[in-house]
């Protein structure tokens, strides 16, 4: 079994995992209401998202806020696209 740190444990060091970033406060509401997380409400920095394995733990932030606003686990969507799975 693998355990992830609660959001909670996450507000004290935010930097435990790493982040997705948001698009926008807007989509946040969708995620804390239990809404998967889909690479289209992510902000994707110039530089292009670091590379991630499937069952990696990530926190969601909210751009302009250092704490995560929830955690989550990237699956295998299809071959060539991926979801993310709240941890509920």
């Amino acid at each position: 079994m693998t355990y992830h740190g609660t959001v909670y444990a996450l507000w004290k060091v935010p930097s435990l995992l790493p982040s997705f970033v948001l698009k926008g406060g807007e989509v946040s509401r969708y995620v804390l209401g239990g809404a998967d997380l889909m690479f289209p409400g992510i902000h994707i920095p110039p530089e292009g998202l670091p590379s991630f394995a499937a069952g990696e733990a990530w926190t969601v932030k909210v751009p302009g806020n250092a704490s995560p606003i929830a955690v989550s686990l990237e699956i295998l969507f299809s071959s060539n696209e991926y979801k993310l799975e709240m941890v509920k």
